[in-house]
């Protein structure tokens, strides 16, 4: 069954949402359409629900993905390739000659215009959920405010389930700018105050999941509705296209062919969390004894990331043995991945991992840091370093290097977490919830009936 197959949104017919007799697992999107991210979270949200979509017409349910705008949760039409697509970051370039060719007047008069539009909603309402409906929330939507339509939704029997990524902005707090752990805390204990169940990504989120659905007196949601759900590593299976052109650039493809050996690659946002300037540490320490190694980093400028974005730029084997590309599509991740000697990924923190098993998925022997859940996540498959340590790092890249030609990592698809398998496991956790949430209705209805 195709995808086009399986996608049907709300018609006329279908107003009165609450008498359907079709389960439907609304799936939020918000941040996902909003953000130019093509990695993490994003990509798990659009994984979701193109292959969720399909899981769930095998079910007899429909899967609607969703975005909170105007106070309601709307609809968001999709096409064959998923979700709509967000742009890209602006170019440094781009941005500096906008600042200094466009006014600032003009531009706080767009920014007014855009906030009465957004007063001013359109008068159609927005999702009517009912008994058989299940709210799922994947997303990083942790600034929305949300709630008063979230609690609507429960009202009306609608059970509310949750993706849970990590806990890193409570658990690490050194890590993230400092708003955000405020932001993530009221934002988790909400949603773990609501849900009727979670999905972790991994075994170690999912106990952490427990201590705080404890710590919040829900003992019965943490002992029999926190299950682990891995995110897939076959994302590369159906690729979204890149609007125009050739689907890899022509530097990015010069430099993974370019050489006598293929470069190193990092991938993740540059942050502190990603731990990024140990690896451009270890580089250095590796051309010392190896003047051929290069590297390649994938991942958008973050939070305080702007200073090895720099580093990076001026760094003497610029362009030659270094470099950066912060826009990388999907298929040019892909591409990385099938090309490069091996990935390098020394997070500091992480919920799981994702880059881990989709190079793994693809061949690539892998350097990981050595912290408890990219243990979990890549096992015996990934060479494991100090994270606090580029000497460490420096001399299981320099080994690897001396030991030539490396062939490239086998392991058994069925042994890897799919997209496919995932979202049949979302599916049916969320349609036995569905489920249950009826019994109740039922028993009351029979009672009534009865007396």
């Amino acid at each position: 069954m195709s995808l086009q197959d399986t996608l049907r949104f709300p018609t006329d017919i279908d107003k009165d949402w609450s008498c359907a007799t079709r389960p439907r697992i609304y799936v939020d999107c918000t941040q996902t359409l909003a953000r130019p991210v093509a990695t993490g979270i994003p990509r798990v949200v659009r994984n979701i629900v193109r292959h969720g979509a399909v899981a769930a017409a095998a079910r007899g349910a429909t899967l609607v993905p969703v975005r909170f705008q105007w106070g309601r949760f709307v609809s968001v039409p999709i096409g064959l390739e998923g979700l709509p697509q967000p742009t890209m970051p602006e170019h440094p370039l781009a941005a500096r000659l906008r600042k200094l060719l466009v006014p600032r007047t003009l531009v706080r008069k767009m920014a007014g215009l855009a906030t009465r539009l957004q007063d001013h909603a359109p008068a159609s309402p927005g999702m009517l959920f009912g008994p058989r409906d299940v709210l799922l929330l994947p997303d990083s939507s942790w600034g929305e405010d949300f709630w008063e339509a979230i609690d609507a939704a429960r009202a009306a029997g609608t059970r509310l389930g949750v993706i849970q990524h990590d806990f890193i902005p409570v658990r690490h707090p050194e890590l993230v700018p400092p708003k955000s752990t405020a932001v993530f805390r009221r934002w988790m204990q909400a949603t773990l105050t609501r849900a009727d169940f979670v999905l972790a990504v991994s075994e170690t989120v999912a106990r952490e999941t427990r201590a705080e659905l404890l710590a919040l007196g829900r003992a019965d949601v943490a002992k029999r509705h926190v299950t682990t759900c891995r995110n897939g590593s076959d994302f590369g299976a159906t690729p979204a296209p890149r609007a125009t052109g050739s689907p890899v650039r022509r530097s990015l493809r010069r430099f993974l062919e370019d050489g006598s050996a293929a470069p190193f690659l990092t991938v993740g946002t540059l942050e502190p969390r990603k731990n990024q300037a140990l690896v451009i540490k270890a580089f250095d320490r590796l051309q010392a004894v190896d003047p051929d190694a290069r590297l390649l980093v994938l991942g958008m400028v973050g939070w305080r990331g702007g200073a090895v974005a720099a580093a990076m730029r001026s760094h003497s084997s610029w362009g030659r043995g270094l470099l950066h590309v912060g826009d990388a599509s999907d298929e040019e991740l892909l591409h990385a991945y099938r090309n490069a000697r091996a990935l390098v990924f020394p997070s500091l923190a992480e919920g799981y991992g994702l880059p881990i098993v989709e190079a793994l998925a693809a061949g690539l022997p892998v350097f990981a840091s050595d912290i408890p859940v990219h243990r979990e996540v890549g096992g015996s498959h990934c060479t494991y370093f100090d994270p606090h340590g580029p000497g460490d790092l420096a001399a299981r890249l320099w080994e690897f290097c001396r030991n030539g030609s490396q062939p490239r990592v086998r392991i058994r698809p069925d042994r890897l977490p799919s997209w496919t398998v995932a979202a049949e496991q979302i599916v049916t956790t969320a349609l036995s919830h569905v489920e249950a949430g009826l019994e109740p209705r039922a028993n009351a209805a029979r009672s009534r009936l009865a007396g």
